[in-house]
């Protein structure tokens, strides 16, 4: 696979960064995702932020999801107040969802296996 650059990713729109997120399998994939998204986030988007909403390293699943819960609290839900903290609140919240679907799927396969298998006839 190719490296993905800077100027290529900016040229995704909001819709294909949900895309990708709805794409990702794992809980690493998404954080990958979210990698992504913070890296090509501009100095104007990032200043448009509220001071302790600028997004930091993210390396693992707990910290994105407590970083878009953060996200939640300080955004009003109207996108016209501060374009930026609107995209990026957004852009959080739908990866920490990623996160938990795919941690619910692997709690229930995980069941799935575990429980009993009943037999037709038996029950």
């Amino acid at each position: 696979m190719q490296p993905r650059t800077n100027a290529k990713l900016r040229k995704v729109t909001m819709i294909g960064w949900h895309g990708r997120l709805s794409e990702a399998s794992t809980q690493d994939a998404v954080v990958g995702v979210v990698q992504d998204f913070v890296s090509i986030l501009a100095d104007s988007e990032l200043d448009e932020l509220p001071t302790g909403c600028r997004p930091g390293p993210m390396t693992n699943a707990q910290q994105v999801t407590v970083f878009a819960l953060m996200l939640a609290h300080r955004h009003d839900g109207d996108p016209k107040t501060a374009p930026a903290l609107h995209r990026v609140a957004t852009f959080f919240t739908k990866a920490a969802l990623r996160i938990y679907q795919i941690g619910e799927r692997s709690h229930e396969v995980a069941a799935e296996r575990g429980a009993p298998r009943r037999v037709a006839g038996n029950g």
